[in-house]
Parts: C-alpha cells; sequence; structure tokens
C-alpha cells in the first residue's frame, strides 16, 4: 500500500491527472478486449472449419452409399477374385470380368496391365467388360479422391491445432482402414501427386510396406506409431492402448 501512494505521489508530482490515468485504463481496457475478441472469434474460426470438414465427410458418405455395391469389390485388403468372377444378376445385368479373366489369367493379370491397355486394342468380345471395368474404375478413383480431399483437411488441421489429439485419433482410425483396402494402395501413387506433404508422409511408407498377411492388430499399431512420430503426438501414439485399457 505504502508502495503504491508513493506512485500516486511521484504520478501527481508529474502533474498526471485522474483524467489521464482513467483513459490510460480506458484504453487497457479496450485492449484487453480485443485480444479477448480476437481470441474468440479464432474459436469460431476453427469451429466453423472443423464443420465444414465434417459436412464435407456426409457428402463422401453419401458417394459411398450411392455406390456400394462397386466400390465392394475393391475394398478388401487384397484382391478377391471371386468377386470379379460372380454370375449374372437375376435381372441378367452382367456384373462379372470373365472374359478378362480368361484373356488375362486373372483379374490381377488384367489390373497388372490396365493402364497400358487401350479399348481399341482389344479384341471385340473383351471391350463391354474393359468398359465396364473403366466406369467401375473411374468411380473407385472419384471416390478416393473425395476421400483423400478430406483426410488432407484433417491432417493440415492437426498440424494448425484446429483440431485436438482426441479428434484426430478417430481420423486416424479412418487413415488406417483405408490403406487397408487394395485399390487405394494401387491408386495411391497417382493420387499422392495432387495431395500436400502432410498427408504423402502419413501413406507413403505404409503403402509402401504393405503387407496383406501381416496380423492386423500388429499393422494398425504400427500405423499409429506412425502417425504419432511424424505429428508428434504422444496421444496419438497412445490411442490404441488406452482403447485396449477401457475394454478391461
Amino acid at each position: 500500500m505504502a508502495a503504491m501512494g508513493a506512485w500516486l505521489a511521484n504520478a501527481f508530482e508529474a502533474k498526471i491527472t485522474i483524467g489521464d490515468l482513467l483513459s490510460f485504463a480506458s484504453i487497457m481496457f479496450a485492449a484487453i478486449s480485443l485480444i479477448v475478441q480476437g481470441w474468440r472469434g479464432i474459436q469460431v474460426q476453427q469451429i466453423e472449419l472443423y464443420q465444414r470438414l465434417e459436412t464435407n465427410s456426409m457428402t463422401v458418405f453419401k458417394f459411398e452409399a450411392d455406390h456400394a455395391v462397386v466400390l465392394e469389390r475393391f475394398r478388401d485388403s487384397d484382391l478377391d477374385e471371386m468377386k470379379f468372377s460372380e454370375p449374372a444378376l437375376a435381372n441378367g445385368t452382367r456384373t462379372d470380368f470373365n472374359g478378362l479373366i480368361a484373356a488375362f489369367g486373372s483379374m490381377r493379370g488384367f489390373i497388372d496391365h490396365y493402364g497400358d491397355l487401350e479399348r481399341s486394342g482389344l479384341d471385340d468380345a473383351l471391350k463391354p467388360e474393359f468398359l465396364r471395368f473403366e466406369q467401375e474404375y473411374r468411380v473407385v478413383q472419384k471416390y478416393y479422391e473425395q476421400t483423400m480431399n478430406l483426410f488432407e483437411m484433417a491432417a493440415r488441421f492437426r498440424r494448425k491445432r484446429i483440431i485436438e489429439p482426441e479428434v484426430y485419433g478417430s481420423w486416424v482410425i479412418w487413415f488406417h482402414d483405408t490403406l487397408n483396402e487394395w485399390a487405394f494402395r494401387a491408386l495411391w501413387p497417382e493420387l499422392k501427386q495432387n495431395y500436400t506433404p502432410e498427408l504423402r508422409h502419413v501413406f507413403n511408407g505404409p503403402v509402401r510396406t504393405f503387407d496383406p498377411n501381416e496380423d492386423d492388430t500388429k499393422r494398425k499399431r504400427h500405423f499409429f506409431q506412425h502417425v504419432a512420430q511424424i505429428t508428434g503426438c504422444r496421444v496419438i501414439g497412445d490411442w490404441l492402448r488406452r482403447l485396449e485399457a477401457e475394454e478391461k
């Protein structure tokens, strides 16, 4: 109190009036208010950005539902030949690719050569199946492009701390599920050219070293550790362990 009194005495000796003090206080109050408002504005902006991400994810879910029959062939951890050689539907619509399978020895054999093939160079009997596969593969590619757009936004928002680690963990699960799909891994060398380093770092290594015969639990643990390392996030690193502890 004595120090405060001395300060006030000195202030008045320096001809600082009560009005000056009140003016200074009002300036400080205005500055603090601006800082608080700015912080609240940033919070609102962050919420709006994440809501936009969630809204866009609903669009992807709708696309997935609308094309579920086509996508189902392409989402196993390894290509399932039987799903491409199933008989025609009851209404007579052809769904198999038996002609291409016979010509190339297997569906995998055809897909391995797909990028180098042109419809005009095929036998006429194979052209309808080739066209149908082109149409289906285009749907699959568009699905992964939309999914990667979301993943890129999520990875960027995490780097900028817009998404909390606990929320980002749920996205990493989606990352892992997508990694498990053979068509995504087949398309990744082409897809990755369109995305930022944050997303390429997530998938480059795991796609390159993916082993469909590896235990899924072990693979998931390695993937979460990989993402935790590149993001520097301990929450992601402990995600699966905490889930396991909750189940006990």
